[in-house]
């Protein structure tokens, strides 16, 4: 309990942070922060320039929901797959948890959805409040682990 009362903290202190980085190592692209413009033509850049890029592990509060689609049609064209490290909110979880070849949700991640690009409004601060306001993380079963999947429609 004390994990999971810590992981809120720490997505509450920086899921929507302005900052991001992104980074290769090794055969990984990391990328972690808001999903912005900027740091995905940063993305672009360093998959054009090593080929031996195959995954993208990401932490992300999300971003603009376009700028999460333009991610997501890059991982595809790059054929990555997809590793959610600690939580995947918003344009992250529409758009980039579902394109990875495959994706894989890491034990104790945190997927959330709030709504997607037909939906009338919405801000971060639901978000904040799903999060404060969330008991106990739904569980459902994904192979060997239960994923914490908070959902709101």
């Amino acid at each position: 309990m004390i994990k999971l009362v810590l992981i809120y903290i720490s997505l509450l202190c920086c899921s929507f942070s302005t900052s991001a980085l992104v980074v290769v190592k090794k055969n990984t692209l990391y990328y972690s922060g808001q999903i912005t413009e900027v740091q995905n033509n940063k993305a672009s850049e360093l998959l054009k320039s090593n080929s031996s890029i195959n995954a993208l592990t990401i932490t992300s509060g999300g971003g603009n929901i376009d700028f999460g689609m333009d991610l997501a049609d890059l991982i595809a064209a790059h054929k990555l797959s997809v590793s959610i490290k600690d939580f995947c909110f918003s344009s992250c979880a529409n758009y980039i948890l579902l394109v990875g070849q495959p994706t894989t949700i890491e034990k104790n991640a945190i997927v959330g959805w709030h709504g997607d690009a037909a939906s009338a409004k919405w801000l971060d601060s639901d978000i904040d409040t799903m999060v404060k306001n969330l008991d106990e993380p739904k569980k459902v079963k994904n192979g060997k682990y239960s994923v914490r999947i908070m959902i709101r429609l």
